[in-house]
């Protein structure tokens, strides 16, 4: 709490520094041209990440995410500067260089990171090779399976209970939290840790054998991105997902995807509840 309350703060600083710097004047050409390499530079820090991860036993796709979003150079390098310079260590215009290799970086970095997804499914069988037997080991077993209950919180854990009595073991339950799959694992769920929007765990599985995919995320663009997902990867089985609002409902129908309105069909059992009650 005490750090998201902080980011205003170092957000407005931030926007205060550039400011400061922008008001000692442009900088020379030799100065420029140098800040820009610099700032350029950060595409190759991917080259770097990436290989380390891998032998650190990080997943290939989540290695090369991590790698790609620490391509841009930390605005933190500002203040180590502006003090050298306060200092009297550095010259006044590294200032000035280092401002405007960090504006290039943050400018690289958005372009990279938005088609690092694409790059990975182009390039997937390469980049697997750096993958360790650590990772082969730990991937999860989803054999058998027909209907998958992605997101295993209250809702998602009262949807795989209802489908498991009727297809038993071939239902199967995803979430990234531990802690809250060792308590389904104690009430003898078979449910896996795994990332939905992961291409990689898809490409894992045997699409043509999938039924049925039900999302019970509780993030609507998550289960429009899993649906889109499983769409580009030729997917043609049966997707639910659960929506609080009308509009969610509507643009998941569009995408070929049938809403359970949460919200609308609690009224609805909560009034049937209620007439039995009476009655």
């Amino acid at each position: 709490e005490l750090a998201r309350n902080l980011l205003n703060f170092k957000d407005l600083f931030l926007v205060g520094f550039f400011l400061s710097i922008g008001l000692d004047g442009w900088p020379e050409s030799e100065v420029m041209i140098f800040a820009v390499v610099i700032g350029l530079l950060a595409g190759l820090k991917p080259l770097f990440y990436f290989p380390i991860m891998t032998r650190l036993h990080v997943p290939p796709r989540t290695a090369l995410l991590a790698s790609t979003a620490l391509t841009n150079h930390s605005e933190f390098g500002l203040i180590v500067v502006a003090m050298a310079v306060g200092a009297g260590w550095l010259a006044p215009h590294w200032d000035n260089a280092l401002s405007i290799s960090i504006a290039v970086s943050f400018l690289l970095a958005p372009l990279l990171n938005r088609r690092v997804h694409d790059f990975y499914l182009q390039h997937r069988e390469k980049l697997l090779r750096f993958e360790t037997s650590h990772v082969r080991a730990s991937m999860p077993d989803t054999r058998d399976t027909r209907i998958i209950v992605l997101g295993m919180g209250n809702i998602g854990a009262g949807a795989y209970d209802a489908m498991a009595e009727e297809h038993g073991g071939e239902v199967l339950g995803v979430d990234e939290n531990e802690i809250k799959l060792d308590k389904h694992r104690a009430q003898m769920r078979r449910v896996v840790k795994a990332d939905a929007s992961d291409p990689e765990f898809w490409l894992r599985l045997d699409l043509n054998k999938i039924e049925l995919v039900m999302l019970a995320l509780t993030n609507h663009q998550e289960n429009l991105l899993v649906g889109r997902l499983l769409d580009s990867m030729g997917y043609t089985g049966r997707i639910a997902a659960v929506v609080r609002f009308s509009e969610e409902a509507e643009e998941l129908e569009e995408h070929g995807i049938s809403a359970f309105n949460l919200y609308a069909q609690a009224g609805a059992g909560f009034a049937s509840h209620a007439a039995e009650r009476l009655a």
